[in-house]
């Protein structure tokens, strides 16, 4: 299901003072990502030092913040963010799940592109075939 998503990003900088020398005792560097479909908004950060990296840390509705849930990790807006973020060469997604360390992949099964099985199957059958046809072309 196609959003319309308006995305902004804000580069910002956690820092302690730097010491005599120009040291920094901590140093965190990052792009704050917001998704929102006018009435939703999730929140993403990426590091970047990791710049393959994003993780999801809450969502907005109507102006009240919560944190993530499962069940938002396929919601039409998630998943528009999701596909975005790859664009941007983001090939390793977390969602804060506050479970274990806090973080966990999102599944790979909530991607966009939920294609049926019976048309990956057709697809694979007709790619089959093609080859097939290739190979006796090429004998011949």
């Amino acid at each position: 299901m196609p959003v319309n998503m308006q995305i902004e990003c804000i580069r910002q900088i956690d820092a302690s003072e730097p010491d005599e020398s120009g040291m920094y005792e901590y140093y965190y560097e990052y792009d704050i990502y917001r998704f929102t479909d006018g009435h939703t908004c999730f929140f993403a950060r990426s590091y970047t030092d990791t710049p393959d990296e994003a993780s999801f840390l809450r969502v907005e509705t109507n102006g009240t913040h919560r944190g993530l849930r499962r069940s938002d990790l396929t919601h039409p807006l998630f998943l528009s963010a999701q596909s975005y973020l790859h664009s941007e060469g983001k090939v390793h997604l977390y969602w804060l799940s506050n479970r274990g360390n806090g973080y966990e992949p999102v599944p790979a099964d909530s991607c966009e592109a939920k294609i049926p099985k019976t048309f990956i199957r057709f697809v694979n059958s007709f790619l089959l075939i093609l080859k097939k046809a290739l190979l006796y072309l090429m004998i011949r």
